[in-house]
């Protein structure tokens, strides 16, 4: 019982704020009454009291993800497993809190299908090349910056041929 007094004490207290503060490796956005009102940048903020201002803000530093295996068969027929490591920064907090919900969703929704595609279309000999590496990071790169990322680089940490088998569980559907 005492600890609810409490929470309603701090959501009431919460209402009367009216400043929040932005760190250094931080950049966000200001929504007035649920709508986007201005960028924030690092340091004190004035907001409106009453929760009528909201503010909602993503980390810039350099991010590192490692993105789930992905079977691919490539231009020449073989089929392949390739697990890829991608060092990226948020260039544009605006579109990504708006638009992917996050840094994690903007990346998994651009490089993944980036990668794919490219492994796709070439041949298996030249998976293996610098070359090759650059050009998936340059294009990965590319589709997150509708997301408002910056992809910095792109590595494979696993890319071995394999034959990839799949199997399908009988579903009750009822």
């Amino acid at each position: 019982m005492f600890d609810k007094l409490v929470e309603f004490v701090i959501r009431f207290a919460d209402l009367f704020r009216f400043w929040c503060v932005i760190n250094q490796w931080e950049r966000g956005i200001v929504l007035r009454l649920g709508k986007y009102h201005r960028a924030a940048r690092p340091g004190l903020i004035w907001l409106w009291p009453f929760a009528i201002e909201h503010v909602f803000f993503e980390e810039v530093y350099r991010k590192v993800a490692s993105l789930p295996p992905q079977s691919l068969t490539t231009a020449d027929g073989k089929g392949v497993i390739v697990s890829a490591v991608v060092t990226y920064r948020v260039r544009n907090a605006k579109q990504v809190i708006l638009q992917a919900g996050g840094h994690e969703e903007a990346i998994i929704a651009s490089v993944p299908g980036t990668i794919g595609e490219l492994v796709m279309a070439a041949n298996w000999i030249d998976l293996n090349t610098e070359e090759f590496r650059q050009t998936v990071t340059n294009y990965a790169n590319t589709a997150a910056r509708g997301w408002g990322m910056e992809v910095e680089e792109v590595k494979f940490s696993n890319l071995v041929a394999a034959r990839s088998l799949r199997l399908f569980a009988e579903q009750n559907h009822t």
